[in-house]
């Protein structure tokens, strides 16, 4: 049989423990280490490169047209469809599921260059509202009522109930003539945002924040650095107290 990637692996894993919590409650409240006792998989290892794109992948991802055949690319021409969607995600840090049930009452203009999305995530229930640049709106096109879903019958059909579509065909057929790795994924977006968010403003809560992750550890597992030098802790400290 074909090996499952990595990435595949360690969410089957994630999901295998949640569901053994669910189910046996009080077992695992009499026997608390039960579920230590599970080990992780062998070489499960996540890496910044299995959950972030490179700057590579996304020109080519960009530059590439989601169909393939020149008839549909004219057909479709103008639609806001899967790249769209992608790269509002990559800006916004927003699940897929949310981004396909977005509502144009979601987003709300701050400035001249800045945008607001403020939705309620279907995972967790958090209010997450985040801003994002002028070009991310040039990917939603036309404004339209705000009851109106942004991404709703977008390039011929409803995504509203066709995310494995979206997802198995049409995502994947477009990431591979693209060049890019199959360990790639839609929630790679997603990933990529939090990552480059970090870099920027070096603020592990802030990017918490912006994901709505319900618990901080979360966050940490995947974008905080895996090593923190302190060797400059004495110029920073001094620097605080520099009025004294």
């Amino acid at each position: 049989p074909k090996p499952i990637k990595v990435s595949t692996y360690l969410v089957y894993w994630s999901e295998f423990k949640s569901l053994i919590r669910k189910a046996y409650p009080m077992y695992i409240n009499d026997y608390p280490n039960y579920i230590g006792c599970l080990k992780k998989p062998k070489n499960a290892v996540l890496t910044k490169s299995h959950i972030i794109y490179s700057d590579e992948e996304l020109k080519n991802l960009w530059n590439t047209p989601v169909f393939e055949d020149s008839h549909r690319r004219k057909l479709y021409k103008g639609l806001i469809g899967v790249k769209e969607a992608c790269f509002f995600c990559l800006y916004t840090g927003l699940r897929m599921v949310d981004i396909i049930n977005l509502e144009w009452g979601n987003v709300t203009r701050i400035n001249a260059n800045t945008w607001q999305v403020k939705i309620r995530q279907k995972k967790t229930g958090k209010l997450v509202a985040n801003t994002f640049p002028l070009f991310a709106r040039q990917l939603l096109g036309e404004r339209k009522k705000i009851t109106f879903k942004i991404f709703d019958d977008m390039q011929g059909f409803d995504y509203l109930n066709s995310y494995r579509q979206l997802t198995y065909d049409r995502f994947k057929r477009w990431r591979n003539r693209a060049g890019v790795s199959k360990e790639k994924t839609l929630h790679t977006f997603r990933h990529t945002y939090a990552n480059n968010l970090y870099k920027q403003c070096g603020n592990i809560y802030e990017v918490s924040r912006a994901l709505g992750h319900s618990k901080l550890e979360t966050t940490l597992s995947f974008y905080a650095p895996a090593e923190v030098k302190t060797n400059d802790n004495a110029k920073y400290i001094e620097k605080a107290y520099n009025f004294l």
